[in-house]
């Protein structure tokens, strides 16, 4: 077992988009990543990368954009513009637009839906008022759903195309891809993903550290919710699968979804007390099994910065599809406001969690 898994540096002043995305093509071949038009700039466009971190060139896409590879075609790559949805040949640079959505103004993924587990669905927002399920092939709009009197801060679309709503009030709903409503799953949102439980049904997996009823059962905690089966009591089955220590600000994670676990990557304010998983990646099984520590991230975010650049320090990791690495960014190197560069790590090595005394001698 190695006892020290050394990250490699890909990319100098560039970024991961966000934790939920998938990064890789099809085949694993190329990614992409967020960079600056001039050093020291703003991350305000993508481009493109071969699999062992080799700039190949900037790509005509805005980071505000939301790329989405497509699932069966490697050079594919889906992105909106306004209020239509684009693709993008990334062998021969062609742009086809695919569907203008007339009815409204702007189109939009929120930030944080990648394109559905089959490759053939959108969940989008229209204006920040109307969410709908797209499919790709049959250039079907599906019905809508009205969130203007409860705005969205973000949209999930889960294994079976069902779709999961997080207002800013806080609220968690599910929804199939109709848009009728199916259940509540929480009245507190919180960073997640959706991934695939181990018996092949689809569940959300998201940090309960907004949620006051979590506290008995799986506190600042990392929990698994089943969006098919409920208890008796109709309310979504729930399994914690890693509680996390609660000091001041406390320890915060985003969730990256892969095949049977998902990746976990903890941060803080840079002078809050040392905490078990501090800075670190951590592989945590959907069937209860024991933790990994991956590797230490690195990142410092320090608590008199603006929010901004909190945001920007935070390393939104991501796991290759094939589920062989991890990519994410961190200011390791030069920890200060607005500095992102961004790392690999080979997924095969990892550390057992519970030693934190060995992992710091490291």
């Amino acid at each position: 077992m190695t006892a020290r898994v050394t990250p490699q540096l890909i990319a100098k002043e560039a970024g991961t988009e966000y934790s939920t995305i998938q990064n890789w093509n099809a085949n694993c071949s190329r990614f992409l990543l967020l960079r600056p038009s001039q050093p020291g700039g703003a991350f305000d466009h993508f481009a493109l990368y071969s699999a062992d971190g080799v700039f190949l060139r900037d790509l005509p896409i805005g980071a505000s954009d939301e790329p989405r590879w497509s699932k069966q075609y490697p050079n594919s790559l889906f992105y909106h513009s306004g209020n239509a949805l684009n693709l993008f040949d990334c062998g021969s640079g062609h742009i086809e637009e695919l569907r203008r959505f007339n009815e409204y103004g702007t189109i939009s993924g929120k930030g944080e839906s990648d394109i559905s587990e089959d490759g053939n669905h959108f969940v989008l927002c229209g204006d920040d008022r109307e969410v709908f399920v797209y499919t790709i092939h049959r250039d079907k709009k599906g019905p809508t759903l009205l969130v203007e009197d409860d705005r969205l801060e973000s949209l999930y679309i889960a294994a079976d195309n069902s779709v999961i709503t997080s207002a800013r009030s806080g609220k968690m709903n599910l929804y199939d891809k109709r848009m009728v409503f199916v259940k509540k799953l929480g009245d507190y949102n919180g960073h997640k993903c959706v991934v695939r439980d181990t018996d092949g049904t689809p569940c959300m997996v998201w940090s309960t550290s907004a949620d006051p009823g979590a506290e008995q059962r799986c506190p600042n905690g990392v929990e698994k919710v089943s969006l098919t089966r409920t208890n008796a009591d109709g309310t979504p089955e729930r399994t914690c699968l890693l509680p996390l220590p609660q000091v001041q600000w406390g320890e915060a994670v985003h969730i990256s979804p892969a095949n049977g676990w998902v990746l976990v990557e903890c941060y803080e304010n840079s002078d809050v007390p040392e905490n078990l998983y501090r800075d670190e990646l951590v592989r945590v099984p959907l069937d209860g099994s024991p933790v990994q520590i991956i590797a230490d991230h690195g990142s410092v975010i320090d608590k008199n910065w603006d929010q901004p650049w909190k945001y920007f320090a935070m390393p939104k990791a991501v796991v290759r599809r094939d589920g062989g690495a991890v990519m994410y960014g961190s200011n390791r190197d030069n920890p200060v406001p607005g500095y992102c560069d961004v790392y690999m790590v080979d997924l095969i090595p990892s550390v057992p969690a519970g030693s934190k005394t060995e992992h710091q001698n490291r």
